[in-house]
């Protein structure tokens, strides 16, 4: 089961996703979070519009979290939508250095620099 203080951070990080975007995307974007027994993903949706009616939705990060070792690891999606583990955080105990790791996204796949382009 994930602790209730690290699904806390997790909710505030995803709030600060919603009120940092760039003006152009604010409001077409929502980063929302889904949980399961032992793990939270992070999940991107465009709103719906007129040129997009259905929106759209892509999986960020998954955060799992093993209760026998108290640690968290993150995992990427891949290309045909299964989940790695990202290489480059081990696991920790520390759900913020995930966090962070998603934030400064070292390896250049969580966040999307095509989302613009998406938009338009």
């Amino acid at each position: 089961m994930v602790p209730d203080m690290c699904m806390a951070r997790l909710e505030r990080f995803t709030r600060q996703l919603n009120t940092s975007e760039p003006d152009a995307v604010v409001g077409r974007v929502r980063y929302r979070l889904e949980r399961d027994r032992n793990a939270v993903t992070l999940i991107e949706t465009l709103v719906p519009t007129t040129r997009r009616p259905r929106g759209g939705r892509r999986c960020i990060a998954k955060f799992r979290y093993t209760s026998t070792r108290s640690t968290w690891t993150l995992y990427r999606p891949d290309g045909s939508q299964r989940w790695r583990r990202y290489e480059l955080a081990a696991p920790t105990p520390h759900i913020t250095a995930l966090i962070d790791e998603v934030d400064e996204d070292r390896g250049g796949i969580f966040h999307a620099d095509d989302l613009l382009a998406v938009l338009d």
